[in-house]
């Protein structure tokens, strides 16, 4: 069995593992706050273009703008 400090890639994948890397996006709590969306997509964008976004939940509620941010997050 493999301890946590250890990883097994497989010979065959070890080069698309090593040479393809994936930038995640995840967000929680949001709330329907629009403009706190906003600011944290643009914050996460100054180190450069994300891959996809995760979302943990609680994207609507009692704030001001579900639609928006929904719509946001599925663009």
């Amino acid at each position: 069995m493999l301890s946590h400090r250890q990883l097994y890639v497989a010979p065959s994948a070890q080069a698309d593992i090593l040479t393809y890397i994936v930038r995640v996006l995840i967000v929680s709590d949001i709330h329907a706050n629009l403009a706190a969306l906003d600011a944290v997509v643009r914050d996460a964008e100054t180190d450069g273009p994300f891959d996809t976004v995760w979302s943990l939940g609680d994207n609507v509620g009692y704030g001001p703008q579900p639609a928006e941010c929904l719509a946001r997050l599925r663009a």
